[in-house]
């Protein structure tokens, strides 16, 4: 029993020992990348979410594949966004200088989350919208491709195509513009 209760001890303390020497290892490459494409695309999606009065954004970067096996960069990775800002998925290019001009194309996506107009209740085909069928509601606009108005007044010389049914956001397609009368 003896041998048992020893052996148990060594297996904990080797354990232990691997556990922490794992958890101690120099960061790579690609979680370097990961961070400062984080702080980097922080900083742009807050002045375009201020640019757009946006309550609130959010902003998530995915690693690379775990297969990708880069050491660290001894300096400040470079990184270039090879995409427009805006709302939606970024691809992003982070390059170490010190070493060779390695690089990582990185995806993320940025989230804006502004209030937008909704229908409260049904709005028939040739109707208006007034503050009595429509409310706002934040949603992420990054998921809104068919666009989004966020004034009843961008809607005033507009008319349902349609029978708009409550909760949805209303987007440009829904409507058209009022025919002139006549002279």
């Amino acid at each position: 029993m003896p041998f048992v209760t020893r052996s148990f001890r060594l297996f904990f303390i080797l354990s232990t020992l691997l556990l922490i020497a794992g958890n101690c290892r120099s960061e790579s490459f690609s979680s370097q990348a990961v961070h400062a494409s984080t702080a980097f695309l922080n900083d742009r999606a807050k002045e375009l979410a201020d640019s757009l009065g946006a309550s609130y954004f959010k902003v998530g970067v995915e690693a690379p594949p775990k297969r990708i096996k880069l050491p660290l960069c001894p300096g400040t990775p470079e990184i270039k966004l090879m995409t427009p800002l805006a709302p939606g998925r970024q691809s992003l290019k982070v390059i170490c200088r010190e070493r060779d001009n390695q690089s990582l194309l990185l995806h993320a996506n940025i989230s804006l989350f502004l209030p937008v107009l909704i229908s409260t209740d049904h709005i028939r085909g040739g109707s208006k919208v007034t503050e009595s069928n429509s409310s706002w509601q934040l949603h992420d606009i990054s998921h809104l491709k068919q666009g989004y108005f966020r004034e009843i007044s961008q809607l005033k010389s507009l008319h349902a195509v349609k029978t708009i049914k409550p909760n949805q956001v209303m987007t440009p397609e829904m409507f058209l513009p009022d025919q002139a009368s006549g002279p």
